[in-house]
């Protein structure tokens, strides 16, 4: 077992360098010198409701987000017998993510240490093998239904939200309301139209 985590760690690192060297070879960085073009994390946001969180991260240009596939992934496809879950965590990396302002500074702050949450999020700004941002979230998959969308704001700001889904809530929302039925009807007595 021990192995098989050694494995493919090495196997995560090894994809994720090449990953990194195609990213530069195809932006022309590596073949001409030139600096790589950095994304900058420009403002983040985080709503808090009864039905759950959402985590809003916005960026001044189109990025990538990669899924960092974990040895728990790989044990867990080897395992078919394991069905329940107590902690699942999801690592995603967005290469070329450079944070410069204190404001985006102060937020990275906040969202990692938030607590009193059947989840966590971790962002972390990497600087080897490649520039960017890690971002490892936990959470239980039995209380907590996760979901990541990429979106375009308004001002025209790429952005990651991180949706957080509080699975009791929605549960006793779905088995405890009154179903609301509509009806349309066409009265008989109206005029009826003739077509030439």
């Amino acid at each position: 077992m021990k192995i098989l985590k050694i494995v493919v760690g090495m196997v995560i690192f090894a994809s994720f360098y090449m990953q990194a060297k195609l990213i530069n070879f195809m932006d022309g960085t590596h073949a001409r010198g030139m600096q790589e073009k950095l994304i900058d994390f420009m403002d983040g946001t985080h709503a808090r409701g009864i039905f759950g969180d959402k985590i809003s991260l916005r960026f001044n240009s189109e990025l990538i987000v990669n899924y960092l596939p974990s040895a728990q992934d790989y044990i867990e496809a080897e395992d078919e017998g394991i069905d329940i879950i107590q902690f699942k965590e999801i690592t995603f990396f967005m290469p070329l993510v450079t944070i410069k302002s204190d404001k985006v500074r102060r937020f990275v702050k906040q969202i990692n240490s938030i607590e009193g949450k059947p989840y966590y999020v971790a962002l972390e700004q990497t600087t080897g093998p490649m520039k960017g941002l890690k971002c490892t979230i936990g959470f239980n998959p039995q209380e907590v239904g996760f979901r990541v969308e990429l979106f375009v704001s308004p001002k025209q700001e790429h952005g990651v939200s991180l949706m957080f889904f509080n699975r009791n809530q929605l549960t006793t929302i779905a088995t405890q309301h009154d179903t609301i039925k509509r009806v349309a009807c066409i009265k008989g007595d109206s005029p009826k139209k003739k077509y030439v």
